[in-house]
């Protein structure tokens, strides 16, 4: 029984290799890779293999960083009056952290394990139908094995060290443990569902519709992970500043996920109970919770078995009627690039950032409060900093199309102005989805959205500079989304000028507010249309 196990482990190691090679070369270098000689393939193996090391390393790093800290921020707790809320919201935050952490580490290579057809290669082996299962389960498990462990290990062993609690310990493996399969279902279920509903689609118009939908359903958890995070660190600033929490909103606490098992370890570690009837609630809500882990691990089992069989997956198989439409090379590139990105998750996060990030920013604003300058130049350049990451973006989606684009005569100004207009698209939204956001909380300031429209020709002149420096490379040489671990070094000197761009700016409004208040727009407009100015004069200096 254990050699055979052993011997499907050591099988589900090549499968795993195969869907790691897919998640960032196949499925991203598009026509590039048959190109490639057998050192460059050799080179690309190699360089897959660092890729996901140092993804799961540094996704472990931050996992054990987080509970170090979370164990420090509880023992920096016990003296205050009200350290029941504190210990909670501390523990879960951290168990949100857990499961935002394993989620987007594994989401690209969740989907690639997903429409991976290694499955069919398998079937020519003597395998049976129990055995390919407990391949590509074994498989699914290697994605994330590094940070799982760390996860399991690092916090119970320094809570333990910490407050010498064997039983809160061990109410911490088990939350943890609890945490990680919701991060694997959930994992699971955004990965089939972006495969199934984004990543596959035709011309119909009504068909885009629901898939932009579909794109919003599926970055709906990152937003969710994100508030509650945000909740319980609001819930220990309230409990800092000595004010009252409502037993309601306890209860409640006490059986909504993650602060059910936050109680959990508190009672475990401390015993004492102040309210028998917060403790029955949490008990409670976590046998359901884990009646809930039981359906998961079914659920994750079945669809395991059916990508094993691929009993879902012909249906995604039928390609529609070819149609060839002609349009302006500007607006074909913006189309190409927007099918391209849609259809991957790791270009849908990047594209999607500045908008999400918006989101992010105005929650922690209060409603109706009245903002100051400062806070809304800082708002103007977190939007501006996270556009200037989409170019090289962009141009990487340039090696996925290059089978099509390289046999067109399309000139180096029309691709960059294309990818610029369409980097300012996004840089749009993302001020679109501050209003709305603004609006909807109350929270009022005109300056905010006219500093931000102001930055636009600033965030143009970056994008068109940082598209200039990538120009010159060979095509080949594009950054990778998925790739970015091994080559972080040319991002950043990609954009490092896009950077100096959006900022310099608000250096000068900043040094010009000292002077006088009346001229910081006028200022502001000046110096982003004169940066933009020189862009394009450094656009059309090139030979194409």
């Amino acid at each position: 029984m254990l050699s055979n196990l052993y011997r499907l482990w050591h099988i589900s190691s090549v499968v795993y290799k195969e869907v790691a090679f897919q998640s960032i070369f196949a499925l991203h270098l598009g026509a590039l890779y048959p190109q490639r000689s057998e050192s460059s393939i050799r080179k690309l193996v190699s360089s897959v293999k660092l890729n996901t090391w140092l993804g799961k390393i540094l996704t472990s790093i931050f996992i054990a960083g987080f509970a170090i800290a979370t164990v420090f921020l509880l023992s920096k707790q016990v003296n205050i009056s009200n350290i029941e809320l504190t210990v909670v919201s501390i523990i879960s935050v951290y168990l949100a952290v857990i499961l935002f952490f394993i989620v987007f580490m594994g989401l690209q290579m969740t989907t690639s394990f997903i429409s991976t057809k290694t499955i069919e290669i398998l079937k020519s082996f003597p395998l049976d139908r129990k055995d390919i299962s407990l391949i590509m389960f074994f498989t699914f498990i290697k994605i994330f094995d590094v940070p799982l462990i760390t996860a399991l290990l690092v916090f119970p062993l320094v809570y333990i060290y910490t407050t010498c609690s064997v039983i809160g310990s061990l109410a911490s493996l088990f939350s943890i443990i609890v945490t990680e399969v919701f991060a694997l279902a959930l994992v699971m279920a955004l990965a089939r569902f972006f495969y199934m509903k984004i990543a596959v689609g035709s011309r119909s118009i009504w068909r885009n519709i629901l898939r932009v939908i579909y794109m919003l359903i599926w970055i709906l958890p990152t937003l969710g992970i994100y508030i509650l995070m945000n909740f319980a660190s609001d819930i220990i600033k309230m409990v800092l500043a000595s004010m009252e929490i409502p037993l309601p909103l306890i209860f409640i606490l006490a059986v909504t996920y993650p602060f059910a098992f936050g109680f959990l370890i508190f009672y475990a570690t401390f015993t004492q109970i102040g309210n028998p009837l917060i403790l029955a609630l949490s008990l409670t809500s976590i046998i359901g919770y884990c009646v809930l882990i039981v359906y998961a691990i079914s659920w994750m089992k079945i669809m395991i078995v059916n990508t094993s069989f691929s009993q879902y997956l012909h249906h995604v198989n039928n390609v529609g009627d070819l149609s060839i439409n002609v349009s302006s090379p500007w607006l074909g590139l913006v189309k190409k690039d927007l099918r391209v990105a849609s259809r991957s998750p790791a270009y849908t996060s990047v594209f999607m950032l500045p908008s999400v990030q918006m989101v992010i920013i105005v929650l922690t604003m209060s409603r109706g409060e009245i903002i100051g300058l400062l806070y809304i130049l800082g708002v103007v350049v977190t939007a501006s900093l996270l556009t200037v990451l989409i170019p090289p973006m962009l141009f990487s989606v340039e090696v996925v199309a290059s089978a099509y684009t390289r046999s067109l005569p399309i000139r180096k100004r029309t691709l960059i102005g294309s990818k610029t207009i369409l980097t300012i698209f996004i840089y749009m939204i993302s001020l679109l989805v501050l209003l709305a956001m603004t609006l909807i909380l109350g929270i009022t300031n005109p300056l905010l959205l006219i500093l931000g429209v102001m930055q636009i020709p600033a965030v143009s002149a970056a994008s068109i500079i940082e598209l200039l420096i990538l120009a010159r490379k060979p095509l080949g040489q594009a950054i990778v989304a998925v790739n970015l671990y091994t080559r972080i070094s040319n991002l950043i000197l990609v954009i490092i000028p896009g950077i100096i761009l959006v900022i310099l700016p608000i250096i000068v409004i900043a040094m010009v507010f000292i002077i006088t208040q009346q001229l910081i727009l006028s200022v502001l407009l000046l110096t982003t249309l004169l940066e933009f100015i020189l862009a394009l004069r450094c656009l059309f200096s090139i030979k194409n």
